[in-house]
Parts: structure tokens; C-alpha cells; sequence
């Protein structure tokens, strides 16, 4: 095994390879294997992510929440959303489609829950993310306008979200 006959297992190249495989096992169906690496690699850096394997490092954590959802994991995935979100420095593009994503995964959970506290938490907490998507008006400031309208017409309010858009309709036609 090439990853086994490496000197210094706890390299960023090992780590690499490592990780390489886990793409592999994911690709392949194997998704217990593909997690467990992951698990491993996020767990030795959870405390601290040495600066020379930051992006690299956010990228895998990135890569792995997407693996959560392909697989119907969507609390650990929204946990690992979080994870992501709280990296210090995390570059901007990463942090406003992560944002986005972590958004539009608390409405579709919400979405399925009956009215009360927990869901009304998640709906809050969709529209933090997406109000702090409205400073730029990129591909994340359309699609935040579009998660809180829908989230509007789940709430029952088809007046508010279709307000909503139209008050936003200028500086949407802008990135059009």
C-alpha cells in the first residue's frame, strides 16, 4: 500500500492521498470507509488547522458535507456546515455559498417539521444566513431573496414573499 509505505503518516501529503481515497470509496459506493477517513482527518485538526493546510482542509470539510446530503444525512451535514462557517478567515466565495447551502438545508428541514419552537429556530436561524447574503449582489444575494420568499410561502404568506421580491426586483434585474 503506497499511503502505508509513507514515512510521516500525519503529513499534508499523506493526509492528501488519504483523503484521495476516501474520494474513491465515496465514488464506489463504499460510504462507511469514505466517512471514517474524513472522521479521522476533521478530528485530528478540530482543535487546530495549521495555516500551510487551511484551504485545503476547508475544501475537504466542504466536499464532506456534500457527501452527508448526497447521503440523507442532513443533521451531521448541517453540522458540518457549522464547522465550516466557524473557520477563521474562511475565504469570502466558500463563506457565502456555504452560508447559502446551510440556509437552504434548515428550510428543507424545517419545512417537514409541524409548527413550533425547533422549527421556528431553524427558520430564524435560515434567515440570519440569508440577511447576511444581501450586501453583495452576486449568484448568493438572488438565491437568499428566493429561500426567503419561499420560506414565506411555506409560513402561508404568499403576499409577503411575492413583496419581497418586487422590492428586490431592481437590484435583481442588476445581476440578471
Amino acid at each position: 500500500d503506497m499511503i502505508a509505505a509513507e514515512k510521516n503518516q500525519e503529513s499534508a501529503d499523506v493526509w492528501a492521498m488519504r483523503l484521495t481515497l476516501a474520494d474513491y470509496y465515496y465514488a464506489f459506493g463504499k460510504y462507511v470507509e469514505a466517512k471514517k477517513i474524513y472522521a479521522d482527518f476533521f478530528n485530528k485538526y478540530k482543535d487546530s488547522i495549521p495555516e500551510d493546510i487551511k484551504s485545503f482542509y476547508t475544501g475537504s470539510l466542504y466536499k464532506y458535507a456534500q457527501m452527508l446530503l448526497y447521503l440523507g444525512e442532513n443533521e451531521p451535514a448541517m453540522q458540518t456546515y457549522n464547522r465550516l462557517l466557524a473557520i477563521e478567515g474562511l475565504d469570502e466565495d466558500t463563506k457565502r455559498q456555504t452560508t447559502f447551502e446551510a440556509a437552504e438545508l434548515g428550510v428543507r428541514l424545517a419545512k417537514d417539521m409541524k409548527p413550533g419552537k425547533e422549527r421556528d429556530e431553524l427558520f430564524a436561524k435560515a434567515k440570519t444566513r440569508t440577511d447576511s447574503l444581501l450586501w453583495n449582489l452576486d449568484l448568493w444575494f438572488g438565491r437568499a431573496l428566493v429561500l426567503m420568499a419561499h420560506v414565506e410561502v411555506i409560513n402561508g404568506d404568499i403576499a409577503s414573499a411575492n413583496k419581497l421580491i418586487e422590492g428586490y426586483m431592481p437590484q435583481l434585474r442588476s445581476i440578471e
